[in-house]
């Protein structure tokens, strides 16, 4: 049997907002008669960078590149404000449902994220 890893860098949410958006996805989940299964609390999170899609196993050198990446970064704390609630998947079908931001309160995640960039090309990881 084939088993695919996805890679990605992400952001996982504090346990506190994990409980209170869990909580939230129940009550949505609860309004709604729909197929959906809402993500487990330890499991929310915000992607911030796709790394890829490997076989087998993710490869000793891209994790070695990943975690150089990662000593890289010197990020002071800040707040992040999701103001949307949106269904990802085809339009016909319930994808999976998650918060977004489209204002000033999730500038700090784009910030981040071209500092990621950044210190994984500083690494070592192929510019595309």
């Amino acid at each position: 049997m084939e088993f695919r890893h996805d890679l990605y860098c992400m952001l996982r949410l504090p346990p506190a907002v994990a409980q209170k958006v869990a909580r939230l996805q129940q009550h949505i989940n609860r309004s709604y008669r729909g197929p959906s299964k809402p993500m487990a609390e330890d499991r929310l999170h915000t992607t911030l960078v796709p790394l890829g899609s490997y076989e087998h196993r993710i490869p000793p050198e891209v994790l070695r590149v990943v975690f150089r990446a990662g000593a890289l970064l010197d990020v002071t704390p800040f707040r992040v404000c999701f103001d949307t609630l949106q269904s990802r998947g085809p339009r016909d079908e319930l994808g999976t449902v998650e918060l977004a931001g489209h204002g000033a309160g999730v500038l700090p995640l784009f910030h981040l994220r071209r500092q990621l960039v950044a210190a994984l090309l500083k690494a070592g990881w192929p510019a595309e």
